[in-house]
């Protein structure tokens, strides 16, 4: 995820948020637990 954002210029800061919701949504449940790790987070998938 940091490759495709870091070191790059946006507009602003809801355009980095759009690209960077766009990004965690395209993530697959099991790489979502791996990334977290916490119970908080990995129980909801």
């Amino acid at each position: 995820m940091k490759e495709r954002v870091a070191m790059k210029f946006f507009e602003d800061m809801e355009s980095l948020k759009k690209k960077i919701t766009m990004m965690i949504t395209q993530l697959e449940s099991e790489l979502i637990k791996s990334i977290t790790g916490y119970d908080l987070y990995t129980k909801i998938f």
